[in-house]
């Protein structure tokens, strides 16, 4: 007996997530008050460098790997998956190295223009030995997701933010560096022993003899063939790794275009710092936490739909699908709505300051665009159509650049020109990708029971929370109790109101919890 395994796999990273970015916001709270604000920008300046150069081998091959083990994995074909696993790591290993040495060869060049900090430079250094690390720990973890076995990648994950955690604060208490330059180099080593503590775990889940996979199998491989299986990969692989790319560089290119823009369009360069980071540093990060859920489905939907479109399985395919755009419109419409309210008393609580509220009102609407786009995209990728959402990609991303270029520069206009790319992007970026979903799918979305409903249950979520908030602050309770109770009143308002207008069947809930054959 086990549990349904695609929605049992879902719940499992989407706790994982939740537990690892709670874990995450309250290291960055520490963090942030051990190293200052100079630290803590110079400590983000370096991993920004970090992540650009880890996309190259720890976003598509990854993905690549996943969708082949579960297209052999179907088939019980145990040596190719092995297989595969194999030519996933030498491949990722080869351009980890590649890539080491590049960043070790050019440490000077880095220092000079694109951190502009000779305080960085032993800080770069240590971060080398973290790119085979998180390469190797990210196709073996897409080896697990091929498997349909999430727990070793879900409980690596939480070593990998725990290691972290301990050893950084723990070196920092015990030798209270005095130069800025020693710290953010303590909390740069924090990556590697991080990583290095997660690929840990990784390596004894994939040698334990209690794993029914088929790297328990005593069945061998052999590397007859090897080239077309790297060739797939790497078909797979590039597309996607193209878009994180142009996603990694839009976001360099955006922290010095968009100051510039707004300074063009009158600001002063304290004013247009100020107001960027309002906008991307605080309002942003917010529009993705639907993505603690999405990203959970996106990871499941890539290896499932791609071994059910190798057994022919077309009908499986679509209930999948529908199955997980409905748990994400079923996630971002409230959340939209809570934004779109109380978007003040949020950033007021995060930020102490209720004016970056507007900002999170006027992007509610795109979280659920965003939410549908990043479903939609993973069961593209799914189905072998990876060009096809790096093409959506780049076409949203450019339409996003040119309303920054030309919009933010007006006066009048200023830091709304990127408000309004973002959204027009991140519409066309979800239209673009639902129709070419239509064209290989008949996704059956019903507009009054996956969209009416879970509106109106919003509507009638944030007035019970608005009544019950008004309620606690006349009879003088605790701010805390006045702002955590309405919301957990208001949770539980919406969740019954989807069950009363069949939104979501008491018989699915059953069946996403049951016990099955």
């Amino acid at each position: 007996m086990k549990k349904n395994s695609f929605i049992y796999s879902t719940i499992i990273l989407v706790i994982a997530n939740f537990l690892v970015r709670f874990l995450g916001f309250v290291y960055k709270v520490v963090l942030s008050r051990l190293l200052g604000s100079e630290g803590i920008g110079l400590y983000h300046l370096v991993f920004h460098v970090f992540l650009v150069i880890v996309t190259v081998t720890s976003s598509g091959i990854p993905i690549a790997v996943s969708k082949i083990t579960a297209q052999k994995m179907i088939k019980n074909d145990y040596k190719s998956c092995k297989k595969t696993l194999f030519i996933g790591i030498t491949t990722g290993l080869t351009l980890s190295i590649l890539l080491c040495i590049l960043t070790y060869n050019n440490i000077e060049f880095l220092v000079k223009y694109l951190v502009k900090s000779d305080k960085l430079s032993s800080s770069l250094l240590a971060i080398i030995p973290a790119i085979p690390i998180v390469t190797l720990a990210s196709i073996i973890r897409s080896y697990f997701y091929g498997l349909k076995n999430v727990m070793p990648a879900a409980s690596a994950q939480v070593a990998e933010q725990l290691v972290r955690i301990i050893f950084v604060l723990s070196i920092l208490y015990i030798l209270e560096p005095k130069d800025l330059k020693s710290s953010v180099m303590i909390a740069t080593l924090g990556i590697t022993a991080g990583e290095l503590g997660g690929l840990i775990v990784l390596f004894f889940k994939l040698n334990s003899r209690s794993l029914k996979t088929p790297m328990g199998t005593n069945s061998g491989f052999n590397l007859a063939g090897s080239s077309s299986s790297l060739f797939k990969i790497i078909s797979i692989a590039f597309p996607i790794t193209l878009a994180k790319l142009v996603s990694v560089f839009m976001q360099s290119a955006n922290m010095v275009l968009v100051p510039h823009r707004l300074q063009v369009a009158g600001y002063s360069v304290e004013q247009s710092v100020k107001t960027f980071g309002e906008v991307v540093g605080m309002t942003m990060p917010l529009l993705f936490l639907p993505f603690i859920v999405t990203s959970a489905l996106v990871v499941n939907l890539i290896p499932n739909i791609s071994a059910e479109k190798t057994m022919m399985r077309s009908t499986s395919i679509e209930l999948k699908s529908v199955l997980a755009l409905r748990i994400a419109l079923l996630i971002s419409i409230p959340i939209a709505f809570i934004f779109f309210f109380f978007g003040g008393p949020i950033c007021s609580f995060l930020y102490a300051k209720p004016s970056v509220g507007i900002y999170l009102r006027y992007l509610s609407l795109t979280v659920i665009f965003l939410s549908l786009y990043h479903i939609i995209a993973g069961i593209l990728h799914g189905l072998g159509k990876q060009v096809l959402t790096t093409v959506n990609y780049l076409i949203g991303m450019s339409l996003h650049l040119v309303c920054i270029y030309y919009l933010v520069s007006i006066p009048k206009i200023g830091i709304n020109g990127f408000i309004i790319g973002f959204i027009f992007s991140s519409f066309l970026m979800f239209l673009l990708n639902i129709i070419a979903l239509n064209r290989f799918l008949d996704i059956n979305i019903k507009f009054i029971k996956h969209f009416i409903n879970p509106i109106f249950s919003s509507v009638l979520m944030i007035i019970s929370i608005i009544l019950s908030n008004r309620y606690f602050l006349s009879i003088n309770a605790p701010i805390q109790l006045a702002v955590l109770l309405p919301t957990f009143l208001g949770g539980i308002v919406y969740l019954v109101m989807i069950i009363l207008t069949g939104s979501i069947k008491t018989k699915t809930i059953k069946y996403i919890f049951s016990l099955k054959k």
